[in-house]
């Protein structure tokens, strides 16, 4: 019994951070050249009353402000393509690959 309770606790003690995880990924930055953004910022405003993207987000780089403007900030973006996909009803976002050596840069797969 006692192996049984030392294998729960061993496996309890190892939990994943997916913050610890993603810090270990690195950004390279296109200054000048975002591979995202948001396309009409009024659509966001006015028109998108759930404003998904603000959650679905897995790096967070949409921000719901208290004007009910969304900010978008590229930095970090896993160029998962959620925000694509969440944002269909509107097609308010624009997304392209960013160029050869940018963009982000996993340090583990």
């Amino acid at each position: 019994m006692s192996a049984v309770m030392s294998a729960a606790a061993t496996a309890a003690s190892f939990v994943v951070n997916v913050e610890e995880k993603l810090f270990q990924n690195r950004y390279k930055v296109d200054h000048g050249r975002p591979h995202i953004r948001i396309l009409d910022a009024a659509v966001c405003s006015n028109d998108c009353k759930t404003q998904s993207c603000t959650f679905v987000c897995p790096a967070s780089c949409y921000k719901a402000e208290g004007n009910r403007t969304v900010t978008l900030i590229t930095d970090g973006c896993l160029e998962c393509g959620s925000c694509r996909v969440i944002c269909t009803e509107h097609s308010n976002v624009a997304w392209e690959y960013p160029r050869g050596g940018h963009g982000i840069l996993f340090k583990f797969g």
